[in-house]
C-alpha cells in the first residue's frame, strides 16, 4: 500500500478494515501529533448478532463520552 496518505483517507467501496486500518496508521507514522488521543468503536457480527466494541488509548470514559459527543454534533452538522 502506498505511502500517499496526507490528512483524512477517502476509502474505496468496499475495502477491507486492514485498508482502512493500515491507511491510518501510515497517516498516523507521518502526523503523529494529530492523534493525541483515539477512540475506536467498531461493531462485530457474528451469529446472526452485532456486538458494540470499542478500544481507546489512554482515556477516561468522560473523555470518551465527549468525544463520542463531537463525533455526533459533526455528523449531524455536515447533514445539513
Amino acid at each position: 500500500m502506498k505511502d500517499n496518505v496526507d490528512y483524512l483517507p477517502i476509502w474505496k467501496e468496499g475495502a477491507t478494515a486492514f485498508e482502512r486500518f493500515s491507511e491510518l496508521a501510515m497517516i498516523a507514522r507521518n502526523h503523529p501529533e494529530r492523534f493525541a488521543k483515539i477512540f475506536v468503536i467498531y461493531a462485530e457480527e457474528k451469529d446472526k448478532t452485532t456486538k458494540l466494541r470499542s478500544a481507546s488509548n489512554n482515556l477516561t470514559t468522560h473523555e470518551c463520552l465527549g468525544l463520542l459527543f463531537e463525533a455526533q454534533f459533526r455528523l449531524l452538522e455536515d447533514e445539513e
